[in-house]
C-alpha cells in the first residue's frame, strides 16, 4: 500500500471533511504507522490496541485528543482501506465520555465493549422498484 497518504485525502475530500480535519486524520494515520513501523494495511489488532494504550498511558493524550485519533484511524480502515480485513478495537481505552460519543458504532455483543470494524468498502442500500 504505498499511496495510503493520497488515497487517504482524496476519500476526505470525497467524504466532504474540512482541511483541518482531513490534517488531524492523516496524521492520526501517520503517526500509527510511525508507531508500527510498517503501512497501515499490515497492522495487527493487537499493534493497534497497544498504540491507543501507549498514548493513553505513556503519552497521557487527552480525551478529545484520544477521540480525533481514534476516528481518523477509524475512518481509514472504514472507508479508505478497502480489503477483506476486519478487526476489533476494544472501546474501555477510552474516556467514559469518548466512549460515549463513539456509541454509534456497533458492538459485536452487548455485553462486549469491543467495537467491529470492517475494512471492507461500505454496503450501499439499493433501492428496487
Amino acid at each position: 500500500m504505498k499511496n495510503w497518504y493520497e488515497n487517504s485525502v482524496k476519500a476526505l475530500q470525497l467524504n466532504g471533511k474540512g482541511e483541518r480535519t482531513q490534517q488531524s486524520y492523516t496524521s492520526a494515520v501517520r503517526m500509527l504507522t510511525e508507531f508500527c513501523g510498517k503501512t497501515p494495511d499490515r497492522i495487527s489488532e493487537e499493534e493497534l490496541q497497544e498504540y491507543f494504550l501507549h498514548r493513553k498511558n505513556v503519552n497521557k493524550w487527552s480525551p478529545n485528543t484520544m477521540r480525533i485519533c481514534y476516528c481518523g484511524i477509524r475512518f481509514f480502515f472504514e472507508i479508505d482501506l478497502v480489503s477483506s480485513r476486519s478487526f476489533y478495537f476494544d472501546r474501555n481505552c477510552l474516556s467514559p465520555r469518548t466512549q460515549a460519543k463513539c456509541n454509534e458504532m456497533p458492538a459485536q455483543a452487548p455485553t462486549d465493549t469491543r467495537v467491529f470494524i470492517d475494512a471492507e468498502a461500505p454496503k450501499r442500500a439499493t433501492n428496487a422498484v
